[in-house]
């Protein structure tokens, strides 16, 4: 437990630790409002709330990446652990807590009388899958930033035509409880983040990219 709080202190550290919590929670708010919007709009839009409120997080889990070469981490007894075991925590954390809000967010707009409990569960799960490629995406991103942003955006892409048709014909994929649709989206996540932890273990020793060399040289000076 002295490790993880160690850890958890350590990042109040970070570069502009203050602006990113600010950010974080401007976004989060973003989110909020956004799925109000979808859900009194198009709810075939149903995946950008998630998104963004997948995106909180992502900005905390970079606090931590721009910390593991600070002078003070690369000091730190525990930096591999620093490294390896507590960021594959958060970056599975990253994926679930958004999925959670999400999901709560559903249960309390959509399926009480805003849409047909089938199209509830569908947007639980697609948006569940959106979140898993994202966080998969992330760890690949240190590393091949260019290509996984461009997988991401063409993913993306196809995931809301996929709703659009949905939407515009009136078929679903499951036919299933808003519960049951909620689950399979929590499993999708959770295998998102083992698979992401798979993915940032076999690249840690690789270089990153240079892009995010310069990003970080850039935040450093």
């Amino acid at each position: 437990m002295g490790k993880w709080k160690t850890c958890f202190r350590l990042l109040k550290y970070s570069h502009n630790f203050s602006r990113s919590i600010w950010l974080a929670a401007i976004l989060f708010l973003l989110g909020l409002g956004l799925f109000v919007g979808v859900v009194r709009i198009d709810l075939s839009f149903a995946m950008l709330p998630a998104i963004f409120l997948l995106l909180p997080c992502t900005v905390l889990l970079q606090l931590k990446e721009d910390l593991i070469y600070s002078a003070m981490v690369c000091a730190f007894p525990k930096r591999r652990f620093f490294d390896t075991l507590f960021s594959d925590v958060l970056l599975v954390s990253a994926g679930v807590a958004p999925y959670l809000i999400y999901g709560v967010l559903v249960f309390l707009f959509v399926e009480n009388g805003n849409a047909e409990e089938f199209y509830a569960a569908n947007v639980l799960w697609v948006s569940s899958l959106c979140i898993a490629v994202i966080i998969v995406l992330l760890p690949m991103s240190l590393k091949y930033y260019w290509i996984s942003i461009i997988t991401g955006w063409f993913l993306y892409m196809f995931f809301q035509m996929s709703l659009d048709y949905l939407a515009d014909t009136g078929k679903t994929l499951l036919r299933v409880s808003t519960s049951v649709g909620f689950l399979i989206g929590l499993g999708m996540v959770l295998a998102g983040g083992v698979i992401s932890v798979v993915i940032r273990r076999l690249l840690y020793k690789k270089p990153l990219s240079k892009w995010m060399v310069r990003e970080y040289v850039k935040k450093m000076g």
